[in-house]
C-alpha cells in the first residue's frame, strides 16, 4: 500500500504533531504512482461523489415533511447495501455495547433475514426499485440454495454474510480492548448457529413482492413458487417447535416464541396468495388449510387470559415489541381487541418517555422498536401522539442525522452498533405514514 500526500512525509512517518495551514490530502491506495497531483485527484473524486448522490436522491419518492432526515436515512441504507450481491447489513460496526454498563455487544456487519420484509417495504415506498430488486435477488439466491439442499438439514439461517456466506462463527478478538475498553470485540455472529423459525415467513413475505410488481426483472413464476414451497413446508414443521427468538429477545434456551409461530402463519398465508395469483387452485387450498391451523394455534397458545395479552412465548408472562408487528403482515388487524390489549400491556411494561425498551430493566431504549411503536400508534388512530413522539425521536439524531441501535434514556447518548439500518428503515416508514400529503400542502 502507498500513502500519497502533500503533507510533510517525515511528520507522517514519525507521527509528529504539526500545524495545518493549507488543505492536506491523503490518498491510501495500492503501490502505484498517481497521474495527477493529490489535490486534483481528491477534488475530482469529491465532485464525482457529490454528483452521484445528487442524481441518486433525485430518483427518491420522499414525504413532504422531514425531507432532509429521510434523504439522509436513504443514503445511509444505500451505503449499507453491498451492490455485488444486493445484501443489506444491519450495521457497519462491531462490538459497541448496547448500553453504558457494557451490555450485550454483537457484530452487526451481516444480513438478518428477520428484517427482510420491512426492508423491502421501505425500498418500495422510496421508489428505489433497483436496490430493492437486488435485495430480492439476494434472498432468492438463499432460497435456491436451500431448495437444492445445499444447506443440508440446517435449514434457513437467521443471518448470512454479505455474499450469503453461512460460516460466520462467532469468536472473540482477545487482543483488542473494544469500544472504550468495554470489550470483548467479536468477529462473526452466533445467530447463524441458532434456530429462528420466523425466517421462513420473513423470506416468503419479501419474495412474494415479485409476483405483484411488474417493474421487476425477477420472474415470479411457478418454478420460484415451488422453491418457496420448500420453505413453507419447513414453516409447517416449525410453527409449534421452540427456537431462540429474534436477537433482541433471544432466549438462553429454545422456547416456543409467539412471533416466530405467527411468522410461520405468514409463510403459509402468502403462499396461498401466490398460488391464487398463479391459478393453482389445489395449492391455494393446501396452504390456506395450513395457515388456518397455525392461526388457531397461535390465537390459543400465544394468548394469556390472565394477562389479557399475547405473550413473548406461549404460556409465558412477558411481552416484547415484536408483538407490535402482528398487524403488519396481516395476522390480526390493528383494531382487534386482543391486539389493542397487547399494545396497552406493552406500553405499561416497556414504554419509557415515549420510547421502547427491550426489557423492563434496560437503561437504553431500542431505536427500531421505538419507531415501530410510533407507526403502530398511527395505525390505531393516535396520529397526533405519534407525530409528537416522532419529532422527539428526530431530536435524538446525531449531527449526521443518523442513529445507532440504542439511545440512553437519561443522557440521550447513542449506544449499540452504528449506523443502524433498522433504525433508518423505521425513520423512513414513520415519516411516510405521518407526513402531510404533498397534494394538501403544495399542489392546488
Amino acid at each position: 500500500m502507498r500513502l500519497t500526500t502533500n503533507a510533510p512525509i517525515s511528520y507522517i512517518v514519525d507521527e509528529v504533531l504539526f500545524e495545518i495551514e493549507e488543505p492536506v490530502y491523503l490518498i491510501l491506495m495500492p503501490d502505484e504512482s498517481l497521474k495527477s497531483s493529490p489535490g486534483e485527484m481528491v477534488q475530482s473524486y469529491l465532485m464525482k461523489t457529490l454528483r452521484y448522490w445528487r442524481e441518486w436522491t433525485q430518483m427518491l419518492t420522499i414525504p413532504f415533511e422531514w425531507q432532509e432526515q429521510v434523504i439522509r436515512a436513504c443514503i445511509t441504507l444505500k451505503l449499507a447495501s453491498f451492490e455485488e450481491t444486493g445484501s443489506v447489513v444491519a450495521g457497519i460496526t462491531t462490538s459497541i455495547p448496547s448500553g453504558p454498563q457494557g451490555e450485550q455487544n454483537v457484530d452487526s456487519r451481516y444480513c438478518w433475514l428477520r428484517d427482510a420484509f420491512s426492508m423491502v417495504q421501505v425500498l418500495n415506498y422510496l421508489g428505489v426499485t433497483k436496490t430493492m430488486e437486488n435485495y430480492l435477488k439476494f434472498l432468492s439466491n438463499i432460497v435456491a440454495g436451500f431448495h437444492a439442499k445445499e444447506l443440508g438439514s440446517r435449514g434457513i439461517q437467521a443471518v448470512y454474510g454479505i455474499a450469503a456466506e453461512t460460516r460466520i462463527f462467532e469468536r472473540e478478538m482477545h487482543r483488542l480492548p473494544g469500544y472504550r475498553g468495554m470489550g470483548p470485540v467479536r468477529l462473526g455472529n452466533k445467530d447463524a448457529e441458532l434456530s429462528h423459525n420466523g425466517v421462513y415467513g420473513s423470506v416468503i413475505l419479501s419474495i412474494s413482492h415479485v409476483y405483484f410488481d411488474q417493474r421487476l426483472t425477477i420472474v415470479g413464476d411457478e418454478a420460484l413458487f415451488h422453491r418457496l414451497e420448500s420453505l413453507g413446508e419447513e414453516a409447517v414443521k416449525s410453527y409449534n417447535q421452540p427456537d431462540y427468538g429474534p436477537r433482541e429477545i433471544r432466549s438462553e434456551a429454545p422456547e416456543l416464541h409467539t412471533y416466530s409461530a405467527a411468522m410461520c402463519w405468514a409463510a403459509c398465508e402468502r403462499l396461498a396468495r401466490i398460488a391464487s395469483k398463479l391459478g393453482l387452485t389445489d395449492r391455494v387450498t393446501y396452504w390456506r388449510t395450513h395457515a388456518d391451523t397455525i392461526h388457531e394455534f397461535v390465537m390459543k397458545n400465544g394468548w394469556s387470559e390472565s394477562l389479557q395479552s399475547f405473550t413473548t412465548v406461549c404460556g409465558g408472562n412477558t411481552v416484547d415489541a415484536y408483538l407490535l408487528k402482528l398487524p403488519l403482515f396481516g395476522f390480526v388487524p390493528s383494531t382487534h381487541p386482543r391486539y389493542l390489549a397487547t399494545l396497552a400491556l406493552i406500553e405499561k411494561t416497556l414504554r419509557r418517555d415515549g420510547l421502547m425498551v427491550t426489557t423492563a430493566k434496560d437503561l437504553t431504549s431500542h431505536v427500531p422498536s421505538s419507531f415501530l411503536y410510533i407507526s403502530v400508534l398511527c395505525d390505531v388512530g393516535r396520529a397526533e401522539e405519534a407525530r409528537k413522539l416522532f419529532e422527539g425521536m428526530l431530536g435524538r439524531l446525531n449531527h449526521n442525522m443518523i442513529m445507532s441501535d440504542n439511545v440512553d434514556l437519561s443522557t440521550g447518548e447513542h449506544w449499540g452498533n452504528y449506523p443502524s439500518s433498522n433504525a433508518m428503515v423505521g425513520l423512513i416508514s414513520c415519516a411516510m405514514r405521518l407526513s402531510k400529503p404533498w397534494r394538501d400542502e403544495f399542489y392546488v
